[in-house]
């Protein structure tokens, strides 16, 4: 049986938003493990710059943040979502997952340009950036639980939404 919530539109198609939660869980799986790929560099010492790695990470943590923006958070956001519950727990969660989107966004703009100039620099912000993605994904876990369960999907539906969430590797 395909439990399926309807989010938004574009155009006329409409969107199956258990569908995009899923390619974003992916996507997500993608950034941490570039996340840990280039933490093993660093840590390693390896003498040349990862500079491949780094632009795959920017491109995946963008358009990870662009996606959800768009198709998620603008949605419910603006008024557009009718289910009081999921509309309550974005508005609470939201400002906090905006702040991630942001640092995210500093990180590509940072980082997408070329090689970074210290390696011990570079250390900092992939810790951090890594901290900041595990809290929206604890934040992002209960914004999407809410919307499987807002739709009528029973909690064996919902709960792996927050299992798979749970089992994500660490970013931090």
């Amino acid at each position: 049986m395909h439990i399926g919530i309807q989010l938004f539109t574009l155009g006329e198609d409409r969107v199956d938003s258990l569908q995009l939660i899923e390619e974003l869980l992916q996507e997500r799986q993608e950034i941490a493990a570039l996340l840990q790929r280039l933490a093993d560099r660093v840590l390693q010492k390896q003498t040349t710059h990862p500079t491949e790695l780094l632009g795959r990470l920017c491109h995946h943590l963008v358009h990870y943040v662009e996606q959800a923006e768009r198709h998620i958070y603008r949605h419910i956001l603006n008024g557009a979502e009718d289910r009081r519950q999921v509309a309550a727990i974005t508005r609470q969660l939201y400002p906090r997952i905006a702040e991630t989107s942001q640092l995210s966004r500093a990180f590509n703009r940072k980082y997408a340009i070329g090689p970074p100039t210290s390696v011990v620099e570079l250390w900092g912000d992939l810790a951090h950036l890594g901290e900041e993605l595990a809290t929206r994904s604890e934040l992002e876990g209960r914004i999407w639980a809410e919307l499987a369960r807002e739709d009528g999907a029973t909690k064996e539906a919902a709960d792996p939404l927050l299992t798979r969430n749970q089992r994500s590797p660490t970013l931090a």
